[in-house]
């Protein structure tokens, strides 16, 4: 429980306050004609407690006490609305004007408190997803619940022995959260723990965390090359958006949709359901966030493709020099695969770049642009491919990885060639 005492008791004091108004100041007398007491410092003190429970739901990030908060509104608001309109039916009086405007004002805001604790008992309680980014407590929350971490750190139910082979091949998968299976709740439904399954001769590793570019994947490897790791077939799994660090667009994003955040009520930190549509009404709608995917061509040209292509170069060298075969698996991005999908031309650079450097490329485009979208993706909020893709995935990459296998290599030149 993470109760913050102050708004706690500035919430039930309010509440409490409330009730005790209602009984005192619209009590229906026993007896006709019998006075109402006159309690002017109980309204004054009820304001003022009202307020402060106000505040404290502005300005104290509790979740616990902001729960508690809407739950007790709607009560509230009932117990308020029944007494007042028996107090005026108790009067035998026409209403006043302004007591019927106060009345029909009642009526209407019960529904939005009801609303708001309804949203907030659903998003807390029940809905368990991630979006793309992992921006909303919910998608943080997911993480929690679903991930699992080895002895190296990696999100799988195995533990690795770096050094030692224990199997006649160790594939490794090296990438960012297409690898690391974000939004599949069973780590076994993933891809690479698929394929592992599968081949019960193949050691499968999984050196995948969320959000890694490629400048992080070739600091993740001479980590690996530093304690030891012994490389055989390594395989990255490169998605389009692995090089958006090297686009100042994103950077300028990442900042304002940062600072952004930070600026925002104390209330939408206490709250589940005002977080999320915060992310989505507000953060969504900054410059570069929902629509990055349309510049991210501008990586895949002139200067900044160039960088791309020696970080990528400096990758393949590193695992040739730590002993390994490198081999790459290409995703699209899946919330516009297609027919018409926009981003083929970057594929077919991509697919160039990996055959002149001769190193085995599988493109996935081909096998998934007939599938819509929604077959594909975890949800609507989240593009990342979910179990259907991944287990289509694992069985395009299953035989091709067979191939590279049986192919002797040089490892002078970290190419497949032909058997003697």
């Amino acid at each position: 429980m993470d109760f913050d005492w102050l708004q706690l008791t500035a919430i039930l004091g309010a509440a409490t306050l409330v009730n005790v108004w209602m009984r005192v100041r619209l009590r229906v007398p026993s007896a006709a004609g019998s006075p109402r007491r006159k309690t002017p410092w109980l309204s004054s003190t009820t304001l003022l407690a009202c307020l402060l429970a106000v505040w404290a739901l502005l300005t104290i990030p509790s979740e616990d006490g902001f729960l508690l908060a809407v739950l007790a509104t709607p009560i509230q608001l009932i117990l308020l609305a029944v007494a007042f309109f028996r107090y005026n039916r108790w009067r035998g009086k026409p209403v006043p004007w302004h007591r019927l405007v106060f009345g029909n004002l009642l009526v209407l805001t019960v529904p939005l408190p009801s609303a708001l604790a309804a949203g907030e008992l659903w998003y807390r309680f029940v809905h368990d997803t991630t979006d793309s980014i992992g921006y909303t407590k919910v998608a943080r929350r997911w993480l929690t619940r679903h991930y699992r971490f080895n002895n190296v750190g990696y999100r799988d139910d195995v533990d690795y022995d770096l050094g030692t082979i224990r199997a006649d091949h160790r594939i490794t998968f090296v990438g960012d959260s297409f690898t690391a299976g974000h939004g599949i709740v069973d780590v076994n439904a993933r891809t690479a723990n698929l394929l592992r399954r599968d081949n019960p001769s193949w050691e499968v590793h999984v050196l995948a965390k969320n959000g890694r570019d490629t400048a992080a994947e070739i600091k993740d490897l001479k980590l690996a090359a530093a304690l030891g790791y012994a490389f055989d077939e390594v395989v990255l799994v490169y998605c389009l958006n692995d090089v958006m660090d090297l686009l100042p667009h994103w950077q300028e994003t990442l900042a304002a949709a940062a600072k952004e955040a930070e600026g925002r009520l104390a209330l939408f930190d206490s709250s589940y359901l005002l977080d999320t549509l915060y992310y989505r009404v507000v953060i969504a709608q900054l410059p570069g966030v929902g629509d990055y995917f349309s510049f991210i061509g501008e990586a895949y040209r002139g200067e900044l493709w160039q960088r791309q292509q020696e970080r990528l170069q400096t990758l393949a060298q590193l695992v040739e020099r730590s002993g390994g075969r490198l081999s790459v698996v290409t995703w699209p991005f899946l919330h516009g695969i297609g027919p018409d999908y926009a981003h083929a031309d970057i594929h077919r650079r991509l697919d160039e770049f990996w055959r002149s450097q001769g190193i085995a490329h599988l493109d996935l485009l081909p096998l998934l642009r007939e599938h819509r979208p929604e077959e594909l993706v975890v949800n609507a909020a989240d593009a990342h491919p979910n179990e259907r893709a991944s287990k289509l995935a694992a069985a395009a990459i299953q035989p091709w990885l067979r191939r590279i296998i049986a192919m002797p290599r040089d490892r002078n030149k970290n190419v497949p060639k032909k058997r003697d």
